[in-house]
């Protein structure tokens, strides 16, 4: 039995055949081929993804640049005006006697769709927040809507089936 299992241990090794190990160039294909069709079905829904990140993102710091404003408006006791300009998508505010300004330029692919003309509200110290309505739409992807309370000044999601004022 040893005999036996020596020999079937020898005559193995000695064989000469040779365990290569690796992948041939049609089995890299065909693994390329299964990757290029997952990313191709994967493709629209990730770009929406990172689009619906890239909008709220964008939500957020108008929040921020509004409220930046609103804080310049009460500590310097004077009007602060923000100008939306939606075929530049961008937003300016300029306090009435220039000492002050900020510019906020919306990313690439998000566009500020309402209001679709140039439109300022002022900013008054102490005094409510006037309406401020925006609408911001991602390229390949979903729309916001952002409203700031007249009360408080806090930014609020607003849904667009709303009437819109005029600014």
């Amino acid at each position: 039995m040893q005999a036996t299992l020596l020999k079937y241990i020898s005559g193995s090794l000695s064989s000469g055949r040779r365990s290569d190990s690796g992948i041939t160039l049609v089995e890299l294909l065909v693994g390329l081929t299964i990757i290029a069709v997952i990313l191709a079905i994967a493709w629209p829904n990730l770009t929406t993804g990172i689009d619906g990140i890239r909008l709220r993102t964008t939500v957020d710091n108008i929040a921020v640049f509004f409220t930046e404003a609103r804080n310049v408006s009460d500590r310097l006791q004077t009007p602060v005006q923000i100008t939306v300009l939606p075929k530049e998508d961008q937003l300016h505010a300029v306090t009435i006697d220039g000492d002050w300004r900020n510019v906020y330029e919306l990313p690439d692919r998000i566009h500020i769709i309402v209001p679709r003309e140039t439109g300022a509200v002022i900013l008054f110290p102490g005094a409510p927040t006037p309406e401020l309505r925006l609408l911001l739409e991602a390229e390949h992807g979903p729309q916001t809507g952002l409203r700031f309370n007249i009360f408080t000044g806090v930014a609020e999601k607003w849904e667009p089936d709303e009437p819109v004022p005029a600014i």
